[in-house]
């Protein structure tokens, strides 16, 4: 036979041996993949034990500490990108009491993937069981930003960790600039009823949020305070960020002449939602310049006799209510009324009932804030429904210049 043909066979042997290896590698490999997908990792890794996944598996149930060792650095060369097997030595050298060694391979991994959620949340467990919290809770925001799902997690031992008066400094270097979850987090506390001291404590962080969030948690933040009825502290909170415009607006009573917008918050106007009646500021006026409060109804009786109400925060003193008003067919049970009361419910002081057809017309009305039992009070518009009911509500009136003058 010539030397020629002779090679020629061997080659088509040659690529009948190498095809035959490629298909069987297809089929295992076929085979591999069906088994991780249906589950059934053990079987899996034993069609193909050299695997990256099999030998990062196959190192964490090694029995051996050397054998563990191996096979987490065979693992890692096999997938040099992904940090887990540096992670398993870190831990290994953990157990050999080799910190040294573990804080190295900690380092590595960062670099490798700090972006990542799950090695972070490992790392930040490394850091915490080292004892150093601070670079724990640096990885662990890192880990909070990049996954939001993990933050219902964490978040209680964030809380516990600032309402623990001792260690909560540890937050500080969070709290200088604010990661992206805080805002949230300042949510969930309030939520899980955090003290008051907590939460003030929380917002301390609040203006190096962006100022939209900023905004939004100081209003959360001051409605906290007076619904726990620290009365003082939340109109300090409000006050301070204030605008110059709303500045001047400030008095006895706040935007009394309505020419800004209703913000529905702190000690501003808060307007009782519903709608069978109409409560917006309008701008047509015959009498008066600017803005004025326009109330109208639709023909049906509001779930609430409560129209408008301020929260005040006059000291004990005599003071002086009044304002202007013009009503048009108003028809709403016995009539319309402003009242000053005190948050506990006692009533300071009363207008007459408003109602049917006056042009331009004042009212006014004195009345006296008591020393003690009365730190915060409310001006409130308020229906009164009658001894019986009525169930026609129409009309409209208009109000302006609503002013507290202190004697």
């Amino acid at each position: 036979m010539e030397i020629g043909n002779v090679m020629k066979m061997i080659q088509k042997i040659m690529i009948c041996i190498v095809a035959a290896i490629l298909l069987y590698c297809v089929f295992i490999s076929n085979i591999y993949l069906q088994l991780l997908a249906s589950g059934q990792k053990d079987l899996a890794f034993k069609f193909n034990p050299d695997t990256y996944e099999s030998l990062l598996q196959k190192s964490n149930l090694a029995s051996s500490l050397p054998q563990r060792e191996t096979l987490a650095r065979q693992a890692y060369k096999k997938s040099p990108s992904d940090a887990r097997p540096l992670l398993d030595l870190a831990n290994l050298y953990v157990t050999q009491g080799d910190i040294e060694h573990a804080k190295l391979m900690i380092q590595y991994a960062d670099k490798l993937q700090p972006r990542d959620a799950v090695t972070q949340l490992m790392i930040a467990d490394f850091w915490e069981q080292q004892g150093n919290v601070q670079q724990a809770l640096s990885h662990l925001s890192t880990a909070l930003e990049m996954q939001a799902k993990f933050r219902a997690k964490v978040f209680p031992n964030l809380l516990a960790l600032a309402q623990d008066k001792k260690n909560r400094s540890l937050l500080a270097d969070l709290m200088k600039q604010p990661p992206i979850w805080w805002h949230e987090f300042f949510v969930y506390s309030i939520h899980q009823r955090a003290s008051l001291e907590t939460m003030h404590f929380l917002f301390s962080a609040h203006d190096k949020l962006p100022p939209k969030l900023a905004k939004e948690q100081r209003k959360i933040y001051v409605d906290l305070l007076i619904n726990g009825r620290v009365w003082k502290q939340a109109y300090l909170a409000w006050v301070n960020a204030l605008s110059q415009n709303e500045v001047a607006a400030l008095g006895y009573i706040f935007n009394g002449k309505f020419e800004l917008p209703i913000s529905q918050a702190g000690f501003d106007w808060r307007v009782n939602d519903d709608p069978r009646h109409h409560i917006a500021i309008d701008s047509v006026s015959d009498q008066t310049d600017g803005n004025l409060l326009s109330v109208s109804f639709n023909g049906s009786k509001p779930i609430s006799n409560r129209l408008i109400g301020q929260l005040l925060m006059l000291d004990a003193g005599e003071y002086h209510l009044q304002g202007v008003f013009k009503s048009n067919d108003l028809l709403a049970g016995n009539g319309l009324k402003w009242s000053i009361i005190c948050v506990d419910g006692s009533v300071l002081a009363k207008t007459p009932l408003i109602s049917g057809n006056h042009p331009w017309s004042r009212f006014d009305v004195d009345f006296q804030v008591p020393q003690r039992e009365c730190q915060a009070q409310q001006i409130t518009l308020d229906i009164d429904p009658g001894s019986y009911a009525k169930l026609d509500y129409s009309g409209q009136i208009l109000f302006d210049s609503i002013l507290i003058n202190k004697y």
